[in-house]
């Protein structure tokens, strides 16, 4: 910092060079000088935590001081790499970080003028990989197995798509919940490797799709089945029947979607972790959703499931509610009687089945959709389903 004199149109004063730029004493400042353009003072306070992939966000208390003008934008600087972002306030969050390296964080203020010195430095932030990847979504996909992976740490949760009904007619009936199925433990092939994941969609007036993680060749295989649809009537002995699973060996377990294949029944919640889902009406097990219950000419859809490890059961549908409600963080299904509705009653996501009306023809619901999440360590935790750190690290 050197110090040096200028002399304005009606007086002259002293200020201290900073980056280059002259900022006034605080007493100058008070004495409305001739203000000469300056740049603001460092922020203070700056800290780091981890973001989510290669990221870290920012935070940090802006200065006091903003210089002659208005702070226009903050900017962040990573060491080592010397990456920056930018952002109008704190937090900021910095990306293309590499996974493992620690690093420490500076910020620096921005007005008309030009940056302030940077800040002191943040204590050292060490960003990894997320430990998990969910697909919520129908569709086929691929996971790329990560390296660095713990041996026997992959893991792996599939919900197959809810039945969707059929329309008015005695012998039809409302959708079966799609099943669930867990596998842990698996030795997961070299890093790299892509495996493919497969979410089941439901379909009008029929079964829900099944979904699988990899190939039936392969060691690790699984699959949950999709709900079977109740369009199909009595003729056929699956109609509203409930998704299961392929019995294969390892460490796999779950429970099977609930059946609607009643008379006038509600759709049939998703499976558990632990059990099955919930029979038309009846409350899930082991984590799993409600069955829908059965109003006057409507009934409600199916409970859904969730996908981060087991909770509580859904109860089945009532008749003040006749949705099945979701189990394990699952969505609840649709009531036909409510409100907004439209005769028809959705099946909860994940995988719940379909509630049947009897009362329009050509309305029918949808089973709700499947949905996958894989979970993983390279960091030696240990994480199994249906319960042991099965939350997003």
């Amino acid at each position: 910092m050197s110090n040096s004199s200028f002399v304005g149109p009606r007086q002259s004063y002293s200020g201290a060079t900073v980056g280059g730029v002259n900022k006034l004493s605080e007493h100058q400042q008070l004495r409305g000088a001739n203000v000469w353009p300056t740049v603001p003072d460092a922020p203070t306070g700056v800290s780091g935590t981890q973001g989510g992939n290669g990221q870290s966000n920012i935070s940090f208390t802006p200065p006091s001081y903003t210089g002659t003008t208005s702070i226009t934008s903050y900017r962040v600087t990573s060491s080592p790499d010397g990456i920056t972002a930018s952002g109008s306030s704190s937090p900021i969050t910095i990306t293309g970080l590499t996974n493992g390296t620690t690093y420490t964080f500076t910020v620096a203020a921005q007005n008309s003028v030009g940056f302030s010195d940077e800040s002191a430095s943040s204590s050292g932030v060490t960003p990894v990989q997320p430990q998990q990847v969910a697909y919520t979504n129908p569709g086929t996909y691929s996971f790329v197995v990560p390296a660095g992976l713990n041996p026997n740490t992959l893991a792996v949760v599939l919900v197959g798509a809810g039945g969707s009904s059929g329309y008015a007619s005695a012998d039809r009936f409302a959708g079966g919940g799609g099943g669930l199925r867990y596998r842990n433990n698996i030795t997961a092939p070299s890093a790299g490797t892509s495996i493919s994941v497969v979410v089941g969609a439901a379909q009008s007036w029929n079964d829900g799709n099944d979904s699988t993680f990899g190939s039936p060749s392969d060691a690790y295989y699984l699959i949950a089945e999709g709900g079977y649809g109740g369009g199909y009537g009595s003729s056929n002995s699956n109609s509203g029947l409930g998704g299961q699973g392929t019995t294969i060996s390892g460490d796999v377990g779950g429970g099977n979607g609930g059946s609607a294949r009643f008379s006038n029944a509600g759709g049939g919640g998703a499976g558990g972790y632990s059990g099955n889902g919930g029979d038309a009406s009846q409350n899930g097990n082991g984590g799993g959703g409600g069955g829908g219950e059965n109003g006057s000419g409507f009934t409600g859809g199916g409970g859904g499931v969730g996908l981060l490890g087991q909770g509580s059961s859904g109860n089945g549908g009532s008749s003040s509610s006749l949705s099945g409600k979701g189990g394990s963080g699952g969505t609840d299904g649709e009531d036909a009687q409510g409100p907004n509705a439209g005769y028809t009653a959705d099946g909860g996501v994940h995988g719940g089945g379909a509630g049947g009306n009897y009362s329009q023809t050509n309305n029918y619901g949808t089973g709700g959709k499947g949905g996958a999440r894989i979970i993983f360590s390279t960091q030696g935790t240990s994480r199994s389903f249906p319960s042991t750190n099965t939350g997003d690290i």
